[in-house]
């Protein structure tokens, strides 16, 4: 197929006094633009409720005619209309008297934010589309978000089959699957809310994938670390191998549902994530903490329980564990009887 050529020479260019030379931008709460209107020389820009108005804003807080905008001697005037709540600029409120507009200050009138922009204003350069973001985008795809489902569905019945001493009855544990779906689909309505404010995009499937794959990634690691203590006797690690790889799942997490959720630079969503993160690990362990003491009435067993053929450190055996339980008693029946003497 041959590529259609164009005669540029043959296309009428505009007029110097039709372009814009500037735009007034609508911000919403986030500050991201909602609405663009051109600001042209020689042309009066009428702002309000009112539908006469050039630009139409729905808020109860702003006159019919709040405003006027002129580009006037490369400046833009603004000039309040004598509007009931006035005019801010930058957070503070100005006089009726027109004022000049610069490049990139804000405009405040009702509850709506207005922003100047001049056509010579340089925007931020372009991102680099990284490679480093293919595999988030993997998650977009229906077959890897119900692939992602399914064997959490599947590791969470076998993990459940591992743990139950009874004869197992996969009906009974059905519910529990039913509920972790549910938990997951509430956890991606709060992102998918976030992401249609920031983004304008329901990214409700996204974030179920992206918690799928999180609790998937959970269940592994702690049977890893279970297996792993256990092996080579090293129980007393356990608590903190969970800690340090829970901070390190849980920044993961909150990064991918940031990315979903937000357009700010990757560095800036992994300072987020992995600061909220170890806010919420040191929560965790300061509550660990807490409930420790030197007595409780429910004994407590920092161990793990497998299958002796997964044991690859010795250990004792079970003559010398009883032997050691004997003295340990003996030891306790003579420090009461010294107590009560």
């Amino acid at each position: 197929m041959e590529a259609l050529k164009l005669n540029t020479d043959k296309l009428a260019s505009p007029l110097p006094d039709d372009r814009p030379v500037g735009y007034l931008e609508v911000l919403n709460r986030g500050g991201k633009v909602i609405q663009r209107i051109p600001v042209r020389s020689r042309r009066r820009i009428h702002v309000g409720r009112a539908y006469d108005n050039d630009l139409i804003i729905d808020d109860p807080f702003i006159c019919p005619h709040h405003l006027t905008l002129q580009w006037t001697d490369e400046k833009i005037l603004v000039a309040d209309r004598q509007s009931l709540n006035g005019v801010n600029v930058d957070g503070c409120a100005v006089s009726d008297a027109p004022f000049n507009l610069e490049c990139g200050e804000q405009l405040r009138i009702g509850r709506t934010t207005l922003r100047f922009r001049s056509a010579q204003f340089s925007v931020a350069p372009t991102r680099i589309d990284g490679k480093s973001l293919a595999l988030l985008r993997w998650l977009e795809r229906p077959l890897v978000q119900v692939t992602s489902f399914l064997l959490l569905a599947g590791l969470f019945l076998l993990n459940n089959y591992l743990d139950t001493t009874r004869e197992y009855e996969i009906l009974k544990a059905l519910p529990e699957v039913v509920g972790l779906l549910v938990i997951v689909c509430l956890w991606a309505m709060l992102w998918s809310f976030a992401s249609r404010v920031m983004l304008h995009r329901w990214n409700f499937w996204c974030h179920c994938s992206v918690a799928f794959a999180g609790l998937f990634v959970q269940f592994l690691y702690e049977w890893g670390i279970a297996y792993f203590t256990f092996a080579f006797g090293l129980d007393e690690i356990n608590t903190l191998l969970n800690y340090g790889i829970s901070f390190l799942l849980i920044g993961v997490i909150l990064y991918m549902n940031l990315h979903f959720a937000s357009l700010a630079l990757p560095k800036q969503l992994l300072k987020g994530a992995f600061g909220v993160s170890a806010v919420i690990v040191g929560l965790m362990a300061m509550f660990h903490l807490s409930q420790q003491g030197d007595f409780d009435y429910e004994p407590s067993y920092d161990v793990t329980f497998k299958a002796p053929a997964f044991k690859l450190v010795g250990s004792q055996s079970s003559d010398e564990f009883f032997a050691e339980a004997k003295t340990l008693l003996d030891k306790v029946d003579a420090e009461v009887a010294e107590s009560d003497d």
